[in-house]
């Protein structure tokens, strides 16, 4: 699969930040300097050709099993094939077989540091991983395997099945999930917020384009790092065991993999499933519309984990969220532009002004005292406009810098709910 390249510095609604005017009151004129962004923008890593989706070999490897039957065997796999023993092949469906780990004697354990931070708020613990597990998943093969010209019509799904729940790594699932059940006691989460806490936890987890071939869970949470394939399997694997009713979704023209959870009010498509990008932080139904480095299309491909029937319920704050965010947008740029119109007021006061003191000046110089005091008072009542404009302007820009600052704390909370409802209420009106 090609790896995916996801900033993780990319605002959840894909909203570029917004700049602080700075007010000045230096012969009355308002200026504006640049305000930094929060947070960097990461470019995005490069993409590699060599990384196929399974998809995409499984109509490359359908091609080849046109040929007359030889006798021999094909396979598939999720990424590039690695090659194993045959020791390593499970058998299921007759002569299929598919990936799984051959746990080798005791080794030990393997010490994780777990670390979120969700809603602001950092969370860390640590789990303990069987050596002999991982080590058995790094030397597994990565394939599958059947007959020439007899491909099992659901081999896509029992692949990935047989990455997410191959029972050797249950003990490694338990462990995460003793973590982050404490944690939502300890934070007193529903079951909304929950699932938004172990996506978070694999979303924050660094994303690693050559991190491996199709590797297994496992192996991604003992390296805390892994690419799309590698990280929705992982997140998929956990949400299925805490009763959410989860899918993997394949986008094969894009070579990408997201999670599916089923949430009816802001599905993908038809598929029934919202989306939930593993790779980097975002809150459920974001797809990469807005980003060019990846848009998704089309009807993705779609492989149920689990059993479980627990749906995502906060699709209306996500809705409303979108809502108010466009809103606080459109106020930022007339405030933006209220500054402009304010700034040219200012300018064409401060010009009457200028050209009165002008006229006064001269009339004195003629000796003309009446006309000169008559133009004085004019004069001063054009300060006094100068002045008022001033203050207009300053308070457009204070506006401006008001919104700009909500603005950015929005973009900043782009994947905590909770954190953008309670900005969104706060931002001015």
């Amino acid at each position: 699969m090609e790896r995916c390249a996801i900033s993780t510095s990319v605002a959840f609604f894909g909203a570029g930040f917004y700049h602080r005017a700075c007010a000045a009151r230096e012969r009355g004129h308002p200026t504006m300097t640049p305000r930094a962004p929060s947070f960097p923008r990461r470019p995005h890593p490069p993409s590699r050709r060599a990384r196929r989706h399974p998809v995409l070999a499984l109509i490359a490897l359908l091609a080849a099993c046109d040929r007359p039957d030889t006798g021999g065997t094909a396979t598939t796999s999720p990424t590039a094939p690695i090659a194993a023993r045959a020791a390593n092949a499970r058998a299921d469906d007759g002569d299929t077989s598919y990936p799984r780990i051959v746990v080798g004697p005791p080794a030990g354990t393997l010490q994780v540091a777990l670390a979120v931070t969700f809603e602001g708020q950092p969370l860390s613990g640590t789990i303990e991983l069987d050596a002999a597990v991982v080590a058995g998943a790094r030397a597994s093969q990565r394939f599958a395997s059947y007959p020439a010209n007899r491909r099992p019509p659901d081999l896509e799904e029992r692949l990935q099945r047989a990455f997410v729940d191959d029972p050797a790594q249950e003990p490694a699932y338990t462990a995460v999930l003793g973590a982050t059940r404490e944690w939502r006691s300890r934070l007193d989460l529903d079951g909304d917020r929950y699932l938004e806490l172990l996506a978070a936890l694999v979303q924050q987890m660094p994303y690693d384009p050559a991190a491996g071939d199709g590797r297994f869970p496992i192996e991604a949470l003992a390296d805390q790092r892994g690419d799309c394939d590698e990280k929705s399997r992982l997140l998929a694997g956990l949400l299925a065991r805490e009763g959410y009713a989860v899918a993997l979704l394949g986008f094969p023209e894009q070579n990408h993999m997201a999670v599916g959870i089923r949430a009816a009010d802001i599905a993908y498509r038809a598929c029934g499933y919202a989306i939930l990008e593993s790779t980097s932080p975002t809150l459920p139904g974001q797809t990469f519309a807005e980003r060019k480095s990846l848009q998704l299309t089309g009807d993705p491909e779609v492989v149920r984990i689990g059993r479980g029937e627990r749906e995502y319920r906060a699709g209306g704050d996500l809705t409303a969220i979108e809502s108010e965010r466009r809103a606080l947008e459109q106020r930022a740029d007339i405030a933006r532009s209220a500054i402009a119109a304010a700034r040219a007021s200012v300018a064409a006061v401060a010009r009457e002004a200028e050209t009165l003191r002008a006229e006064v000046e001269r009339l004195q110089r003629c000796g003309d005292t009446a006309a000169a005091n008559a133009t004085i008072d004019r004069y001063n009542a054009a300060v006094r406009s100068h002045g008022a404009a001033v203050a207009a302007a300053n308070a457009a820009i204070e506006r401006s810098n008001a919104l700009a600052t909500a603005c950015n704390d929005v973009n900043a909370a782009s994947a905590s709910r909770r954190l953008l409802l309670d900005r969104l209420r706060a931002a001015p009106k």
